[in-house]
């Protein structure tokens, strides 16, 4: 009738390899009525240069791996984020979150909290690790995280959850964990704690352009 099935299709793109076999479509309908169902396999793809055509500014580099299931109707950005369910799993190498250093985001209005303390430099960027783990499930135009993200850094721990609209909007809940060594630097050796010392915070706004805001800095203060 009207189905395509894919059975075998792969190629580079990216600076990376994809994979799409077991996609399909049904060519019948209008193309903003075209259901498909996509089944793709990633390697290596270069994130920077994926969104660059898609956001207005940069948002994130890294290398991707992973697998997208998804199915959805029609192609434009509002039609899917109407229309788009399924999933994505896989993990992000060597990533950087560009527009937001996450860790001077806290620690600055903690020196403010401290009469003895002093700010510390921000590099406006957050690296992600070397190897970040993630899974979103798609629902209702939102990639809900399956599972908070965790990622380590010298200067701090970082875990958060929630999702990121398909228009790029953030909704992020977690914290930054400031270790023992960044905690000393931002007292100027005043304070050394025996354990980290965690401060919450929320990230919305879009991607490329995200705030940071609910920082309690009291209770660290405090500790």
């Amino acid at each position: 009738d009207d189905l395509i099935t894919v059975e075998k299709f792969s190629t580079g793109i990216y600076g990376g390899k994809v994979v799409a076999d077991g996609t399909t479509i049904r060519l019948g309908p209008a193309p903003e009525a075209r259901p498909f169902t996509a089944k793709v396999q990633v390697q290596g793809l270069e994130v920077a240069q994926a969104l660059a055509a898609r956001t207005p500014k940069q948002v994130l580099t890294g290398k991707f791996n992973g697998n997208v299931d998804v199915q959805g109707v029609g192609y434009t950005p509002d039609k899917l984020q109407q229309t788009l369910l399924g999933g994505i799993n896989g993990n992000l190498l060597e990533g950087t979150f560009l527009g937001k250093d996450l860790v001077s985001s806290v620690t600055g209005p903690l020196a403010k909290a401290v009469p003895f303390a002093k700010a510390l430099k921000s590099g406006d960027v957050t690296s992600l690790g070397g190897d970040l783990p993630f899974s979103v499930t798609i629902k209702n135009g939102v990639a809900q995280l399956s599972k908070p993200i965790t990622w380590t850094r010298p200067e701090a721990a970082m875990s958060f959850d929630g999702g990121i609209g398909l228009d790029g909007t953030l909704d992020l809940t977690g914290g930054v964990s400031l270790t023992p060594a960044t905690i000393k630097t931002l007292t100027v050796g005043k304070v050394t704690p025996t354990e980290a010392i965690p401060v919450g915070l929320k990230i919305s706004g879009k991607a490329w352009s995200p705030e940071v805001t609910g920082i309690d800095v009291k209770p660290a203060a405090t500790t």
